[in-house]
């Protein structure tokens, strides 16, 4: 058998095997010794032995560090009272009582009555005296109306246009008079119109002759009567020759032309 083989042959088996397997042996004899270590110092510093040991100052000064924030004081909470809650006696009795008590609505005032006033002469009463006191300017038929808002037809220009006065025909040469009280502001000579007499009145009024005679007229700034002459019917208006021997009559009062018939109507009456 080999039992009675050669001791050289046997060791040279031995180095062989070292000489390939001894360093994973050696490794292996490490990692053993390693891990045993490592259960040997878990079993030393267990969190139960730990616990147990009283805190050294160096394991103080190393917490404190780590944890250099205190922790918040809980404020004590303040309770509400519950007298706080209740109203005093007096303050609630005197809530009732004013609840109590109706609420009265204002009365009005009443306002005071105002005095009546004199009576004041009116536009209408003022135009009444006016109508009274006018005259007619010249006695003839009426050939065309006064027409503000609405439009006439004109035979010499052959269109419709507003008409700003009270147009009368008379012979050629009929004398025309004024139609109230007052003063001549003007004589002119209009291109449309022909001869033109102005005349101004009390109460802020303008009477206007128109289409006169270019000769036989008054003078400006003579002072007249109603009645009196201040010119002749003429054909003198070149916008109305169509229409013959006339005179252009027209009112203004405060400024504003009005329709002469409301006054020389009443005037006749």
């Amino acid at each position: 058998m080999n039992e009675n083989k050669d001791p050289k042959e046997n060791r040279s088996k031995a180095l062989r095997f070292i000489d390939r397997y001894g360093f994973m042996v050696l490794l292996g004899v490490c990692v053993v010794a390693i891990g045993a270590a490592a259960i040997w110092s878990s079993d030393l510093w267990s969190p139960s032995d730990t616990a147990q040991l009283p805190p050294t100052q160096e394991t103080t000064g190393q917490l404190s560090q780590l944890d250099p924030t205190p922790a918040p004081t809980a404020e004590p909470t303040v309770q509400p009272s519950s007298q706080a809650e209740m109203p005093p006696a007096d303050e609630s009795e005197n809530a009732q009582a004013v609840q109590a008590e109706p609420t009265k609505a204002p009365q009005p005032t009443p306002a005071p009555t105002p005095k009546p006033s004199e009576p004041k002469n009116t536009a209408t009463n003022a135009d009444a005296k006016l109508a009274k006191q006018m005259q007619v300017p010249v006695k003839g038929e009426i050939i065309r109306n006064f027409a503000d808002s609405e439009l006439v037809f004109s035979e010499t220009l052959q269109q419709w246009m507003t008409h700003s006065g009270l147009d009368m025909a008379a012979s050629e040469g009929t004398n025309v008079v004024a139609a109230l009280d007052g003063e001549v502001v003007s004589v002119t000579q209009d291109a449309m119109m022909g001869t033109v007499v102005t005349l101004k009145h009390a109460g802020d009024v303008q009477t206007v002759y128109a289409s006169l005679a270019p000769d036989g007229v008054i003078e400006a700034g003579a002072t007249v009567k109603a009645g009196d002459v201040i010119g002749q019917v003429g054909t003198s208006a070149t916008s109305e020759v169509a229409d013959g021997a006339h005179v252009h009559f027209e009112v203004i009062k405060s400024g504003t032309r009005v329709d002469p018939a409301d006054y020389l109507l009443s005037s006749d009456e």
